[in-house]
């Protein structure tokens, strides 16, 4: 059966709401659609699409119910999909996984776990597993349960269920054993008989990772999490038992953007950051095992031994189990590029083949088993004692006598487990859990909510609040486990002192945060402002008040909460708004602190007490709030996120777009309906007054018309009546003929212009026709004008979050580039961190002149090595990843590791030392469409648009042997010709020349040519030469020119880079050798921009003990100065290569006349001598 794959959209967090992200995700049934406003709409289909993103409503609980008649997709739904899924197969007996997988931030722990009301897939779980148990449960049918939780951080395996204190350094092993599978050594297993029992372990394991992480000051985000549930069903039919076995695991995944790019995207594990090496290894796996049920790759290895995580998963991987994985997608655009690839990830996912069974439990056979191993294990070891032979531990899977030893210590410790009853198994857990309590009790104090404390913010909301530090008994001292005096609160991690800071009170009720040493005031932020000294006093302390966020180090952050102050503060808030109704919150808020500052939380008076201990009793008793509800601790918790303290911490000014993103909008669509209607009335009413003015018209000549039949009527009545005499018989006769004859001009007249008026009339009703159809057209460009427009805003919209995030992320990485500087300081490492601004080059010639015009910077990172005068490039993925495992390397070392015996492979200071990319150039291939040579002197174009040097190129056609040239008559008149036919042509690269002085060192030139993935390479020129000469030629044959390559010759080029090694000044080495004698900070020469392939100018200040926050914000505002001046410099250097350009295609097309010329015999193609594109 194939892997089931779901995925879940959450709705826009608060940032993203404030940003006016647009919604990037729809979906349809199980299709999900993923849109952009430039790459346009991808569709992907899954077993399940879960709409969580709108359409809801809190009921009473606090549960998130559908709205009547949306899709939104609650938790429930969720569960009967996938959780149901998942208890009913372990129900059958077959072992289960659910992967939760996605970015951080994405709502993976919200699926898995939930947070208040809406408890998520692992408790409906959990407790289904109870109800269902109490249901079955008989004399003749029994049930046990165990649960068990790991963390794997940096590669290691901790069980989350042992206190940080007391767990091994190295981690837990992953062994495998022929009878036991796969399983972590020394991994404890917890009994369960309730839902509650199971409850408490998850809260308690997640307590424990809490604690770590806050120890360690590192980031929870990069650990995967594992829950294991054994359950057994035994049961008695015949009089025989029957045992079912099954194993669920429950894995939330780091976040999947720390990772870069995974396995399944083709990524390679070079880098070997072990940081992100188990996601990196599951993507491989996944692509593998896809390829596989595809009928590709049968005989590749599935690389389940690459990682912890694979390992210890590796029946979840197209094993023996039912696996169903969850991704979950953030809406928002501005995450456009992870969503997608979690959903690319979960496409390769779904192919998975898995073949599980179900899974009856022999105990008995398993415990002879391994009895009897090890009474062979102990025959070897007996004769290995006693000199009898040789044996070759190797061919029984051992590595050594020790290895021996700790198999059949761990195989009497399997079958001690098996054997004993499960009754005494619950005993024993519950003396274990007295015992933790003790221990969480000796650690932290206990819980008072009602006092001053401190509690931790976590970026994973369930591991937020689970810390408390009681602040009750002042002093409370923060600091190292090596601190003297020994700190109440320790801590770990970059930039923590031995005695780094600590909390003291007052008799004006309020507690005051000091810092111990200071050094340590580089490290303490108070709501993201760092403490300053008083200039009166001298003295560097901060008032805190009720939910102030501290941070410790780099990623520790506690909140300060007094139950007292918040009591205080609320009065005189309300108090203020009852006489004053105008004020806004900060403003009230600012109020209510300046009026508290004044009285004091409660006023004490310490000179009346002679006694201390009743002066204790006395001053506690005054902070402490006895009634304190738990409707005001929940209105605590919820005041404060991990992303409201950390976006303070960076202090990021967040642009509010979208409100004048909706009234841009909303103005185009006013003016668009007010010009629509304007139209209208002004169409109509033209029509009718024409209408009215052709009708008015006709009415009149018809009234003349009947008026002439009237008078002629009355003359012919008046000749038939003989109202006249003879006598003048004939004059009237004649004058009635006369007057007759007149009429009837006039009427023929009339009739002539009755259908002049028709005419017009049926003439106006065309134009009427034309102006309607008209107005069809111009309603049409409008509506695709309004598409285009609104296209263009989203696009705006778009870059304008894009930048907001690049600017996020340059204010994060100044905050990293310090720490990685801090922890090169603390290892004595001769090492300097910075980082620098370079421009995205494309391969392609077209793609290159479109990136002229629209510029995309990237930031690396350069590690500058003093040791062996080296410069590294790292991109910011690795270096996240390298700053990890230098303060985990931190933490061991400061905690009395050694750090000398570690392999130079897994030192994250040290990498090896790699060409980095000099420059490139793009060789027209037009010429080769005709078989003529090209040779070209052709400018090498930097990252950052400089030109670095010349290369000399040339492609030249020959005959099959590569020997001589085409012959005239094979040349084509037009490029066409060659379609069917073969070619041989000579690449040939002489030499470059004028190469930077410091950035010529070991120098060699690759290509790839067309479609191919090979590369070709000249040979490295050792040593520094600014002129390396290459004289390469490499023969190569296109047997068949099809139609496409013929398009490719005419339209593109060949893409050659070139490589090398960039050197320090030797100005840079003296300027070490004196900051290491005069113990001063020294400016670093280095200067890439100028002497080097292209990269941005920046300032390195190297970090020694002395190394200060002035120095670092100098350093910040230095880089941020010179990355303006060099979007100047890159703005001048576009005109510039416009202008070369522009002269370049004058050449070219001189050569082209050139060449044909040739043809016909005359000389052509000498070597151009300053080409820079072509």
């Amino acid at each position: 059966m194939s892997v089931k794959v779901a995925v879940r959209v959450r709705p826009y967090n608060q940032r993203e709401e404030e940003r006016g992200s647009q919604c990037c995700i729809d979906m349809d049934g199980p299709t999900t659609i993923i849109n952009d406003a430039v790459e346009g709409q991808k569709t992907f289909t899954f077993d399940y699409s879960f709409w969580s993103h709108d359409g809801f409503v809190m009921n009473a609980e606090g549960y998130a119910v559908p709205k009547k008649g949306e899709r939104y997709a609650d938790q429930m739904k969720v569960y009967n999909a996938l959780g149901k899924q998942v208890l009913d197969n372990a129900w059958e007996g077959y072992h289960c996984c659910l992967f939760a997988y996605g970015q951080t931030g994405s709502g993976k722990s919200y699926s898995m776990i939930g947070y208040g009301a809406n408890k998520g897939i692992v408790p409906i779980a959990c407790n289904e597993i109870f109800t269902r148990v109490n249901k079955l449960k008989s004399p003749n049918m029994s049930f046990e349960v165990s649960f068990s939780i790991v963390e794997i951080y940096n590669e290691k395996v901790q069980d989350l269920m042992v206190l940080p204190q007391f767990r091994p350094t190295g981690g837990l092993k992953v062994r495998e054993h022929k009878t036991l599978g796969v399983y972590v050594q020394d991994l404890s297993k917890h009994p369960v008989d309730s839902y509650e029992a199971i409850e408490a372990k998850m809260d308690e394991g997640y307590r424990n990772r809490s604690i770590g992480s806050t120890l360690m000051n590192a980031t929870s985000s990069r650990a995967h999490t594992i829950i294991t549930i054994e359950f057994k069903q035994i049961g008695i039919q015949d009089g025989r038992k029957n045992e079912k076995f099954s194993v669920i695991n429950l894995v939330d995944l780091a976040g999947s953007e720390k990772a870069g790019q995974t396995g399944a995207t083709g990524d390679r594990l070079k880098e070997g950051c072990a940081i992100n090496k188990s996601l990196t290894v599951l993507g491989q796996c996944i692509s593998i095992l896809a390829d596989k049920a595809l009928g590709k790759e049968k005989k590749t290895v599935v690389p389940y031994r690459d990682s912890a995580l694979t390992r210890i998963l590796q029946n979840a991987l197209g094993g023996n189990s039912k696996t169903i994985m969850i991704c979950a997608l953030s809406p928002a655009s501005i995450n456009y590029e992870e969503t997608l690839s979690t959903l690319r990830y979960a496409d390769r996912a779904k192919k998975i083949q898995n073949k599980a069974m179900v899974n009856e439990s022999p105990q008995e056979r398993l415990i002879r088993e391994l009895r009897e191993e090890n009474e062979k294990l102990k025959q070897i070891l007996l004769k290995a004692a006693s000199g009898g032979g040789t044996i070759n531990l190797r061919d029984l899977g051992l590595g050594d006598l020790n290895e021996l030893v700790e198999t059949m210590e761990q195989n009497t410790k399997a079958v001690e487990e098996m054997e004993k009853p499960w009754e005494q198994k619950l005993l024993e857990e519950r003396e274990r859990t007295k015992q933790q309590h003790e221990n969480y009790e000796h650690i932290m104090a206990k819980e008072d909510r009602t006092v001053p404390h401190l509690t931790n913010l976590n970026e994973d909301p369930q591991l937020t609040g689970k810390v408390y530090y009681s602040l009750i008994d002042c002093p409370v001292y923060v600091g190292r486990k090596t601190g003297n005096p020994t700190p109440q609160i320790i801590l770990g991690g970059v930039g923590i002192r031995p005695n780094h800071a600590y909390f003291q009170e007052k008799d004006d009720g309020f507690i005051y945060l000091k810092a111990a040493e200071e050094e340590a005031l580089e490290y303490i932020q108070i709501n993201g402002e760092k403490m300053i000294e008083d200039p009166n006093t001298g003295i560097t302390e901060q008032r805190l008040f009720h939910m102030d966020r501290i941070l410790f180090g780099s990623n520790t952050i506690l909140v300060f909460k007094y139950p007292q102050m918040s009591r205080k503060l609320k009065q005189i808030r309300a108090q203020v708004l009852r006489e004053n109704q105008s004020l806004t919150e900060e403003q009230i808020e600012q109020f209510a602190k300046r009026v508290l500052t004044e009285d004091g939380v409660f006023k004490f008076n310490s000179s009346k007490y002679t006694n201390e201990e009743e002066e204790t009793i006395a001053r506690q008793k005054l902070m402490r709030v006895d009634d304190y509800t738990e409707e005001e601790i929940q209105e605590d918790i919820n005041m404060v996120d991990w992303d409201y303290a950390y976006s303070e911490i960076l202090k990021i000014e967040e642009r509010k777009i979208s409100k004048f993103t909706k009234e841009a909008d909303k103005r185009v669509q006013q003016e668009k309906q007010r010009l629509e209607e304007e139209l209208r009335i002004r169409f109509e009413e033209e029509q009718q007054k024409n209408m009215q003015s052709l009708q008015q018209k006709m009415e009149e000549q018809q009234k003349k018309s009947e008026e002439l039949k009237r008078q002629m009527e009355e003359l012919e009545n008046s000749k038939s009546a003989g109202y006249v005499t003879s006598n003048d018989g004939a004059y009237v006769s004649e004058e009635a003929n006369r007057e007759k004859e007149q009429m009837q001009q006039q009427i023929q007249l009339m009739q002539e212009n009755n259908k002049q008026l028709m005419e017009e009339y049926m003439k106006s009703q065309q134009e009427a026709l034309l102006l309607h159809q008209e107005k069809i057209q111009m309603e049409e460009k409008a509506k695709k004008e309004r598409i285009e427009l609104e296209k263009k805003a989203r696009i705006d919209q778009q870059k304008n979050e894009i930048k907001q995030q690049f600017k996020q992320k340059i204010k994060e990485i100044e905050r990293k580039i310090v720490e990685a500087n801090e922890c090169a300081k603390i290892m004595k490492k001769n090492i300097s961190f910075s980082y620098q601004l370079v421009s995205q080059i494309s391969d392609s010639i077209a793609s290159f002149e479109d990136d002229t015009k629209t510029k995309k910077d990237e930031i690396q990172i350069q590690v500058l090595n003093f040791d062996n005068d080296s410069v590294l490039i790292w991109s910011t993925k690795k270096f996240f990843d390298k700053l990890e495992m230098m303060k985990d390397m931190i933490n061991s070392y400061q905690d009395g590791g050694s750090t000398q015996d570690m392999d130079p492979e897994e030192d994250p200071f040290m990498d090896p030392i790699e060409p980095l990319l000099l420059g490139q150039v793009y060789f027209k291939l037009e010429p080769l469409a005709y078989l003529i040579d090209n040779p070209s002197e052709i400018s090498i174009i930097g990252q950052n648009l400089q030109v670095m040097g010349k290369l000399e190129v040339n492609i030249i056609p020959v005959d099959q042997d590569g020997e001589s040239e085409v012959p005239e008559e094979l040349i084509p008149e037009e490029p066409e010709e060659l379609i069917g036919q073969r070619i041989d042509f000579l690449v040939e690269i002489k030499q470059a020349t004028k190469l930077p002085k410091n950035f010529c060192r070991d120098v060699f030139c690759e290509y790839k040519f067309y479609l191919g993935e090979e590369k070709y390479s000249t040979t490295k020129i050792l040593g520094r030469d600014q002129n390396p000469q290459f004289e390469y030629r490499y023969h190569h044959t296109i047997e068949y020119c099809s139609k496409n390559f013929i398009e490719h010759l005419m339209k593109d080029s060949l893409c050659i880079k070139l490589y090398g090694f960039p050197d320090l000044d030797p100005k840079d080495a003296k300027a070490i050798d004196q900051k290491a004698s005069e113990r001063k900070p020294k400016k670093s020469n280095v200067n890439i921009s100028q002497n080097r392939s292209g990269y941005s100018t920046q300032e390195n200040t190297f970090n020694d003990d002395s190394y200060s926050s002035d120095q670092s914000r100098q350093k910040q505002e230095l880089q941020r100065r010179q990355y303006e001046q060099q979007q100047l410099q890159s703005q001048q250097q576009q005109q510039q290569r416009q202008k070369y350009q522009q002269e370049d295609l004058r050449r070219y097309q001189e050569q082209m006349l050139e060449g044909k010329m040739r043809k016909t015999g005359q000389k052509g193609g000498e070597k151009d001598k300053d080409c820079t594109i072509f």
